[in-house]
C-alpha cells in the first residue's frame, strides 16, 4: 500500500503544470511525504486493527454505519469547497482532491479502529475489574497512537495546500477552512471512542471503589485517593497533581489552578506559598456572564414549576453521588 500511494503522489507531482513554480519543489516534497505518509498510515492501521481484535474481538459490521457516516461528511465538506472555491481556484479544485483523498485512504484502518475501540469498551462489562483495568488502559494506549497518526495526515495534507501552486493567489481562508474542516473529521472519530472509554472507566471506578461503602471519615479520605489512583491509571484525572506540583517547586512552570486535587489542597501544600502560583476557590465557572446565565437558568426553572410544568434539567436522587 505504501509504495502504492507514493506512487500515485510521484505521478501528480509529475504531472502538475506548475513545474516551474517557485513553490513547486515545497509542494512536490510535501505532496511525495503525504502519499508515503497515507500509505504508512494505512498499513499501521491495519496492525494496530489486528492488535485490537486481539484485545477484543470486533465486528466489522458494527463499524460500517459509522465509516458511512464520516465518508458522508467527508464528501458534502469536499462538495462545499469545490462550490465555494472562487474561480482561479475552482478550476484545479476536483485535481487538488486527489491528494487528499490518498490521505483518506490511507485513515480508513485507523479510523475503522478507533470506531471498534468505542464497540470494545460497550463490550468490556463482562469482564472481571482487573481485566477491565488492562483492557481500557491498553485500548486508551491505542487510541493516543491512531489519533497522532490520523493527525498527521491531516497536518500534511494542509500544509501541502498552504504551499500548492495552484492554490497562490487564493484568499488564505480556503486553507483554515480546510484544516479546520480536517479536524473536525478527526474530532468526530476520536471523541465517540474517548468518551466511551471515559464512561466506562468511571463506571468502573465506582463499582470498584464505592464511595458509599465508606462511613468514617478516614476510610472516605483513604477511598478518594485509591479513587484518585485508578482514575490516573484510566486516564480519567485531566492532570497529575503530584507531578504538576513538582514542576511548579522546581520554577519550571507557572500556573493558576482554579480546581485542585484534592480540593481543598491539604494545609501543608507547597502551592499555598509559591510565588509563580495562583490559586482560586473554585469560581472560574462563576465569571463573566455565567452569573447572569445561571441566573436566568433559575429564574426558567422556577417559572415551570409554578406553572406546573417538568424541569428542564430535572437531578434524579440516585444521581447525587455522580454529580454533587
Amino acid at each position: 500500500m505504501a509504495a502504492i500511494a507514493l506512487a500515485g503522489g510521484a505521478a501528480i507531482v509529475l504531472t502538475s503544470s506548475y513545474r516551474h513554480h517557485p513553490l513547486w519543489i515545497v509542494w512536490a516534497a510535501l505532496a511525495l511525504s503525504l502519499s508515503a505518509a497515507a500509505g504508512a498510515v494505512f498499513a499501521y492501521g491495519v496492525e494496530r486493527w489486528r492488535e485490537l481484535d486481539a484485545l477484543r474481538p470486533t465486528r466489522r459490521r458494527h463499524i460500517i454505519a459509522p465509516l458511512a457516516a464520516l465518508f458522508g461528511v467527508s464528501v458534502l465538506m469536499a462538495a462545499t469547497t469545490v462550490v465555494l472555491a472562487p474561480p482561479s481556484v475552482a478550476s484545479v479544485a476536483l485535481r487538488g482532491w486527489v491528494l487528499p483523498t490518498i490521505a483518506c485512504i490511507g485513515a480508513i484502518p485507523a479510523v475503522a479502529a478507533m470506531f471498534g475501540i468505542r464497540r470494545a469498551c460497550s463490550a468490556s462489562e463482562i469482564d472481571a475489574p482487573a481485566e477491565r483495568i488492562a483492557l481500557l488502559m491498553a485500548l486508551r494506549r491505542l487510541l493516543q497512537r491512531l489519533l497522532v497518526a490520523v493527525g498527521s495526515l491531516v497536518a500534511l495534507s494542509t500544509l501541502a495546500l498552504s504551499v500548492a501552486p495552484a492554490q497562490q493567489g487564493a484568499p488564505p481562508q480556503i486553507v483554515l477552512v480546510f484544516g479546520a474542516a480536517g479536524s473536525l473529521l478527526v474530532g468526530l472519530t476520536y471523541a465517540p471512542a474517548s468518551t466511551a472509554l471515559q464512561n466506562a472507566g468511571r463506571r468502573l471506578c465506582e463499582e470498584v471503589l464505592p464511595l458509599e461503602e465508606a462511613t468514617e471519615i478516614h476510610a472516605i479520605l483513604s477511598r478518594l485517593d485509591e479513587r484518585l489512583k485508578l482514575e490516573q491509571f484510566l486516564g480519567l484525572a485531566l492532570v497529575d497533581q503530584e507531578a504538576l506540583t513538582a514542576e511548579l517547586v522546581s520554577g519550571r512552570l507557572f500556573a493558576v489552578i482554579d480546581h485542585t486535587e484534592p480540593e481543598v489542597l491539604p494545609a501543608g501544600s507547597p502551592l499555598y506559598d509559591l510565588p509563580q502560583v495562583l490559586l482560586t476557590p473554585h469560581i472560574a465557572g462563576s465569571l463573566g456572564g455565567e452569573l447572569a446565565r445561571m441566573a436566568d437558568l433559575a429564574l426558567d426553572e422556577l417559572t415551570r414549576y409554578a406553572r406546573g410544568l417538568p424541569f428542564a434539567h430535572g437531578v434524579a436522587s440516585e444521581t447525587l453521588a455522580r454529580i454533587a
